[in-house]
């Protein structure tokens, strides 16, 4: 039986990230869930701290136990078990925006940038990610959390150093960020921003 989810981110304007960043969640886990925690830490990236909950999972139909399906980009993602939220902190800065693909069945979630590390400091934009639903049959073949839509943050030029992925833990998933700017419909970025929705499987 599979549980309806289960889905199991301080310097100056000057030194503020200028390249593009993009977080596919794939080569961290090819099976079991795995924190993500300083994974990206070479892209200055990190989920630990505030993030130390941020966990990625692997699809049911890749080998993995993730209840999600259609993920633009096989086949990991990203999702929290605790709490109601977990955060990217990039200590560097970046500026632009920030966009992702979200999944999420019936629990609306909402994403908060800030200008501090850990979802701290000035709120510099926020976005709400709507309840999706699903789709009878629309796994591949297996996956309940299988629509994804894309929210996105714009900053301009001011400095962000975390993001804040709010929602009902293992009930919502993320996949493909781009930051440092954000796609719009259409543009060759969004189409390489795919995937999302952590959603676990229990057998």
């Amino acid at each position: 039986m599979k549980n309806v989810l289960a889905l199991f981110a301080v310097a100056g304007v000057a030194s503020a990230a200028s390249a593009q960043i993009f977080l596919d969640f794939e080569g961290i886990t090819n099976g079991p869930v795995t924190a993500i925690g300083n994974y990206y830490a070479g892209q200055g990236v990190f989920f630990t701290g505030g993030g130390s909950n941020a966990l990625a999972i692997r699809d049911l139909d890749a080998g993995g136990t993730g209840n999600f399906a259609n993920e633009p980009s096989a086949s990991n993602i990203m999702f929290f078990v605790s709490g109601n939220s977990t955060i990217m902190n990039v200590p560097t800065g970046f500026t632009t925006g920030f966009a992702t693909y979200y999944t999420t069945v019936s629990d609306p979630g909402t994403l908060f940038v800030y200008d501090g590390i850990d979802g701290t400091g000035n709120l510099l934009g926020t976005t709400t990610m709507f309840a999706l639903g699903s789709d009878a049959n629309g796994g591949d073949p297996n996956g309940t959390f299988n629509r994804w839509d894309i929210a996105s943050v714009n900053i301009g030029n001011q400095v962000a150093r975390s993001v804040v992925f709010a929602g009902a833990a293992d009930r919502i998933g993320f996949d493909d960020m781009i930051f440092g700017g954000v796609p719009t419909p259409g543009s060759a970025a969004v189409a390489g921003i795919a995937g999302l929705a952590a959603l676990r499987r229990r057998r």
